[in-house]
């Protein structure tokens, strides 16, 4: 449900007033309709009154709900509840709680708290989530529902949603919130000892669920994340707020293990964990999937550690708070328990930065000095993701992984290969419309414009999502992404020949709907006349990401510059079965030069050495030494791209010392 209008238009002259005793203003409903304005939406019937006695005791209100879509009262006439007049501080948790009756139908109500700052919504923090408990003794009479509730850090003010309940009559009453706080950390009820509180639950719908036994954890309750094997789960923290550094503790640039208690219940595969990144509130990146190794069998509780470099900043944009994402064990049931942070302090041996860890030593014998040597992971044997850098010529021959992945492999490929496409697997959010993925314009002149999509990806974090349907009028419809390559910073080499490609799922495709993607060259003076290829069409496939490839094209020997579009469109059509759908992923121009890639096959091996933060740009050199005298080196000069990086050595019953410098290019 979305964030209730901050204006609301009354039929009444509103009171002022008072709390007491933690009621919010007229939590009692003594003024009724007045100071409890409501709201509807859907296709459903929704009715609100204000019945005089019944309560518990005396007035109360009711909500009588049929058929799809929402009803909700808003507290204190629309208006912001300040929390100081409730006596609540910024970052505490405390216990809101309101009496309900099912006075028709099966289902109780619900609550939502929106959080405010200056009068608009907290960024990134904007409210609970719509929360509906469970009905007490079948919910026939008046009961108390207790909800635990964090109150962000930036906000100064609430208002309070109470929510239907489905195809039920439901009356509420007694609206409060005891301004005694909860003791909680940082990280709200992370040892789930409070069930689902401040838990926002995401997930694969009908594949994965939810449960939070009260006794069997690591000790005591716990939560439990089953899924099918199909889609995906994830819990996050603090009901999806951002936590800052500073709750946490942490500073930007610290070595952070975060860490959770987890056991396999059912199935073959433990759960992880994912970190995403914010600046004032605002998504910048994440961590990515990190998946561990399963301990012992996985069927006891034991510690599973994630470290890593909180980034300063990424791409110019400083970091100051985070997201905690517990993911799922596909195709498993997994308990989950006791989630915290520490601090790593550097250890001596990790020296000019970095922390020694322990992990997998991946070991690959290149072929070729003038090629570059990209590690890739992979969970499955089926879909690969680099991580690291690309490793140049053949002085570099191992790493070392701290997060042990099932499958590695080498990609050997010509170090002028690889995309001249910007941010073309669209990882990175525009910081202007975080919506659409910096350097693409999403575009559409009806008004359906593309999106960035988390909930399918071919790989990472992001997909973007096309999507289009036609009304009761023949008016046609229009989503595109473009990326001007020029504009983004790219460039292109006149007379080299290129070749388009990306990934594609198509979700639906209606009555007139067609797909389109072409190239344009550029010059100095605009497009270049006849250049490129024209609109040419795809498909997505049946339900499977499809890699679509372009005809080869030349870039002319005045280019400097390509536009690159993608589009769905409808026709003049008037029926919503004009419409159609399709995620997008990986786009790539890639020169002919580049060939195709070697798979390098690689051995593993236990390992110890330093993980280090890499600025993107910056050439690195990995080295170890027995006395802190003499270093040697365990790897070549390569460059950085702003992920951590891994080297070390075997484990030996010796002490030894690890570090990764910063080096300057050689002048030629």
């Amino acid at each position: 449900m979305k964030p209730i209008p901050t204006t609301l238009a009354l039929g009444a002259t509103l009171l002022a007033l008072p709390c007491s005793a933690g009621l919010l203003p007229d939590g009692t409903f003594d003024v009724g309709e007045a100071s409890w304005p409501t709201a509807s939406g859907g296709d459903g019937t929704f009715t609100f009154d204000f019945p005089t006695d019944s309560g518990n005791p005396g007035a109360y209100g009711r909500i009588e709900a049929s058929g799809p879509g929402f009803g909700i009262f808003i507290s204190d006439g629309g208006e912001v509840t300040t929390l100081d007049s409730l006596g609540l501080t910024a970052g505490g948790t405390y216990t809101f709680s309101q009496d309900m009756i099912v006075e028709a139908g099966t289902s109780v109500g619900g609550l939502k708290v929106e959080f405010y700052t200056g009068g608009t919504l907290v960024p990134g923090s904007e409210s609970t989530g719509d929360l509906f408990p469970d009905a007490i003794d079948g919910g026939a009479s008046w009961q108390t529902y207790d909800f635990p509730i964090s109150i962000p850090a930036a906000a100064d003010g609430i208002k309070v949603v109470l929510l239907w309940g489905n195809d039920s009559t439901v009356g509420f009453d007694n609206i409060q919130v005891d301004p005694t706080p909860i003791s909680q950390g940082a990280i709200k009820n992370n040892d789930f000892s409070l069930g689902s509180f401040a838990w926002s639950e995401i997930g694969t719908a009908g594949e994965t669920s939810w449960d939070y036994p009260a006794t069997g954890g690591n000790p005591g309750g716990y939560g439990v994340m089953t899924n099918s094997g199909v889609g995906f789960g994830i819990w996050i923290a603090n009901n999806n707020q951002v936590i800052t550094l500073d709750e946490l503790g942490l500073s930007a640039g610290d070595t952070a293990i975060f860490q959770q208690d987890m056991i396999i219940l059912s199935g073959g595969n433990v759960g992880g964990l994912k970190v995403d990144y914010f600046s004032g509130g605002n998504f910048v990146n994440s961590t990515g999937d990190m998946d561990p190794a399963i301990i012992g069998d996985g069927d006891t509780w034991e510690t599973y550690s994630f470290p890593f470099v909180i980034p300063a900043e990424i791409d110019g944009i400083p970091i100051d708070g985070i997201k905690l994402v517990p993911l799922e064990g596909q195709a498993s049931s997994v308990g989950y328990d006791n989630l915290r942070v520490t601090v790593q302090p550097a250890p001596l041996e990790a020296t000019e930065g970095g922390e020694l860890v322990e992990g997998t030593i991946v070991s690959w014998t290149p072929t070729n000095v003038d090629k570059l040597h990209q590690p890739q992971r992979s969970f499955d044997g089926i879909e690969w993701v680099d991580f690291g850098p690309a490793y140049p010529g053949t002085d570099t021959t191992s790493l070392l992984d701290p997060n042990p992945a099932p499958f590695y492999r080498i990609s050997e490929e010509n170090a002028t290969g690889g995309s001249i496409l910007v941010n073309g697997d669209f990882e990175i959010a525009d910081l202007v419309d975080p919506s659409c993925a910096e350097n693409w314009l999403c575009f559409s002149p009806s008004g359906q414009e593309p999106s960035l999509y988390t909930l399918d990806t071919f790989s990472g974090n992001h997909s973007i999502r096309l999507a289009v349907q036609n009304d009761e009028t023949p008016t046609p419809n229009n989503s595109e992404i473009q990326q001007n390559l020029g504009n983004a910073g790219g460039f292109v080499t006149p007379g080299e020949t290129y070749t388009l490609s990306f990934y594609a799922k198509q979700i639906s495709s209606g009555v007139s709907y067609v797909q389109n993607y072409r190239i344009e060259w550029f010059d100095e003076n605009g497009p270049i006349s006849g250049s490129g290829f024209p609109f040419t069409p795809f498909s997505g496939g049946d339900g499977a990401w499809t890699q679509i490839v372009s005809p080869a094209t030349t870039a002319p020997a005045n280019a400097t510059g390509a536009l690159i579009q993608i589009f769905g469109a409808t026709g003049a059509v008037p029926s919503v079965d004009a419409k159609g759908e399709v995620l997008l992923d990986n786009v790539e121009l890639i020169p002919a030069g580049s060939g195709e890639a070697t798979i390098l096959e690689t051995t593993q091996s236990e390992g110890i050495g330093i993980f280090a933060q890499t600025r993107n740009g910056q050439l690195y050199q990995a080295q170890v030494s027995d006395d802190l005298f003499i270093f040697d080196n365990i790897s070549g000069v390569f460059e950085g791209n702003g992920e951590p990086v891994g080297a070390g050595t075997a484990v030996e019953g010796s002490k030894r010392f690890y570090r990764l410098l910063e080096v300057e290019a050689e002048e030629n």
